[in-house]
């Protein structure tokens, strides 16, 4: 997605148990973990989830892409050399990221600093070693979304207006190249800078159709021919020439939703048929990419500091979850859990949030219980949690002056109710397994005592130890980081 579109698009007490959800129901959100990404704070790209195997793929700032484990919700891989990543998807073998550094320096539309030596390509991943196997070069430059179905790879050319068909598989061959609506008659050489460039595509394998966006309008391709069956002008507002962004085709109601660069454009409902403009539903602000939760009739828009979740069916817009953190523009849903992980650019982060039933705020922390399952399983979310953070000295659970202090006031808040209290500790990934496990434990007994050193009741707070997993600085093994060697105090609702 084209980056410079990013400045514009700027509790209940009672334990709530998530697997209940059903659909046409009004839900908030809560926010459940926090995975710290190994790149700088900015704007990275997209976040897709895989349900193959339970793998999240971020494209990172800069260069990379990282793969989270949601069963874990810790970073498993990071496969780097891929320059500016835009896109990704997948299929059973194979992960395929756009790396797109762009035109030369100088050229028309391009960025500045790199020179005659730029690197476009579809980068390919072998997902059971996590290894690149290949690095094609793309025929256009800037590849953007990326899209993978009836046995090809479909890669959008933002510079050049078009899509570019591949074969799918480790090593693919370029088969096509199909120009999109409005046609760029400088394509050969260079783009003309004077729209947006098409942006992530939506493709229903059943109609053999791809649905593309592009500035401000909305066509539709034959998966097969590329040839342009139906295209509209939704004459949406425009943002740094930037105005329907990713769509998602609702293929049991008919319905084709498209999220906007603006808050005015809001989401837009189309007769995927027809394209006429069936419903526009209000946005927080511009958004730039869409998840969907099919078991719960849910599509959420991100972009600008959060995210806006809609029902699907009865097409209302349900709730604004605001993240606090700028740059919050692509995510994607784990559809078994309902599980929503948030891309929070600023933080250089992926903030996870759970659906729960009925009205109440939206974006504060809670407590999930059921090891390693964030929303589904046998988790559950308590309400109107706070976390206060406390470090260790390498290869201690000693409390410093500053852990005292932080405690202290851990102990205060907690002193105002009867509310359950967690501790989880955590270590670096120096030493071996087994070590730190016990050293994590150790960790969140010497903050447990030091709570009822301060009058809290010993039998409010359960104790969690995780060792050298859940990093919150992503490092390899071996590595000593200081913000890994921490304990968690987290105080949850009411008993009562």
């Amino acid at each position: 997605m084209r980056r410079g579109l990013v400045g514009a698009l700027v509790a209940s007490a009672a334990l709530l148990a998530v697997p209940a959800l059903a659909q046409a129901q009004e839900y908030h959100y809560v926010k459940v973990a926090e995975i710290y990404l190994p790149t700088s704070p900015g704007h990275g790209d997209i976040t897709t989830y895989d349900p193959t195997n339970g793998m999240l793929y971020v494209s990172l700032v800069g260069d990379g892409l990282a793969v989270i484990d949601t069963r874990t919700n810790s970073v498993a891989h990071v496969i780097k050399d891929i320059p500016d990543p835009n896109g990704n998807a997948y299929d059973n073998n194979y992960v395929y990221v756009a790396a797109a550094e762009g035109l030369p320096q100088g050229l028309n539309g391009a960025r500045a600093g790199t020179g005659f030596a730029t690197e476009n390509w579809l980068v390919v991943i072998d997902k059971h070693t996590w290894q690149v196997v290949d690095r094609v070069t793309t025929k256009g430059t800037s590849p953007d979304g990326v899209s993978v179905g009836d046995g090809h790879v479909y890669v959008v050319s933002d510079d050049n207006n078009w899509i570019e068909e591949y074969s799918e598989g480790a090593h693919p061959q370029l088969q096509a190249v199909w120009p999109l609506y409005p046609y760029n008659i400088n394509s050969w050489w260079m783009d003309t800078a004077d729209s947006c460039g098409p942006d992530v595509n939506y493709l229903s394998a059943d109609r053999h159709e791809i649905f593309q966006t592009q500035t401000s309008w909305m066509e539709i391709l034959d998966s097969n021919t590329g040839t342009i069956k139906r295209k509209i002008d939704t004459g949406v507002p425009l943002v740094a020439h930037c105005g329907t962004k990713q769509p998602w085709l609702d293929e049991k109601n008919n319905h084709l939703w498209v999220a906007t660069s603006t808050k005015k454009g809001g989401m837009l409902i189309l007769n995927p048929d027809t394209l006429a403009i069936e419903k526009r539903l209000p946005a927080s602000s511009g958004k730039d990419a869409v998840g969907v939760d099919p078991g719960l009739g849910m599509i959420y828009s991100f972009g600008g500091s959060g995210f806006d979740a809609y029902n699907f069916n009865t097409m209302q817009h349900v709730a604004y979850v605001n993240t606090h953190v700028g740059v919050t523009h692509t995510g994607d849903v784990d559809p078994t859990t309902h599980a929503v992980y948030v891309y929070e650019g600023k933080k250089a982060s992926v903030g996870v949030f759970c659906p729960v039933p009925g009205p109440g705020s939206n974006g504060g922390w809670a407590v999930p219980t059921g090891a390693g399952v964030p929303c589904g399983g046998h988790a559950a979310a308590y309400m109107g949690a706070s976390n206060f953070t406390v470090y260790f000295e390498f290869n201690s659970a000693s409390l410093t002056g500053d852990a005292r202090h932080i405690i202290g006031h851990a102990a205060a808040a907690a002193k105002h109710g009867s509310a359950r209290i967690v501790v989880d500790g955590y270590t670096d990934a120096a030493g071996t397994a087994a070590y730190n496990q016990g050293l994590s434990v150790r960790r969140a007994n010497a903050v447990k005592a030091a709570l009822v050193a301060d009058g809290i009741s010993a039998k409010r707070i359960s104790v969690h130890g995780f060792g050298k997993t859940h990093l919150a600085v992503p490092t390899p093994d071996g590595v000593r980081e200081p913000r890994n060697r921490r304990a968690v105090v987290i105080i949850g609702p009411s008993m009562s």
